[in-house]
């Protein structure tokens, strides 16, 4: 049976990875055309090797070309999780979502990130504390903020 025939079921995973479906054709390519389902949004069906972004399945030629007005990334320099703003976004709204793998780029920015704000903040426990190396209340809360994230 072909992927693309009407009786495949279709899964697409959302924003915070989390998958939807199944999904008949028609109700994929109805949720393209209205946007619920971006161009960088992964799917899969049935005889398909892996999850794909929608723009590269066979979906994809079936939706007229600009129908999707929204969903996938933002256009921009923030738009996805392979930026770094885009990555820390990502990693803070799916706080305790222990499902799923982030991305090599979504990882390293997300570290980065701590190690960038963890330096920050000794600094300005420094400045307000005197240099008493006991005395450091804002990094301490930046480290607890970030550790169930980072796990």
């Amino acid at each position: 049976m072909s992927q693309t025939s009407s009786s495949a079921q279709w899964h697409y995973t959302d924003a915070s990875l989390q998958q939807k479906g199944p999904f008949s054709r028609e109700q994929m390519l109805a949720m393209a055309r209205d946007g619920t389902v971006g161009p960088a949004t992964l799917v899969w069906s049935a005889g398909m090797p892996g999850w794909v972004p929608f723009a590269q399945s066979p979906l994809a030629s079936q939706v007229p070309s600009g129908a999707p007005a929204r969903g996938g990334p933002p256009a921009g320099p923030s738009a996805g999780p392979d930026t770094f703003q885009g990555a820390v976004r990502a990693c803070f709204e799916r706080y305790a979502t222990f499902g799923g793998r982030a991305r090599r780029p979504e990882y390293w920015y997300f570290v980065l990130f701590i190690v960038v704000v963890g330096i920050a903040t000794s600094i300005v426990d420094s400045v307000l504390f005197g240099g008493m190396m006991n005395a450091s209340p804002i990094n301490t809360l930046f480290s607890l903020a970030v550790l169930v994230p980072s796990l």
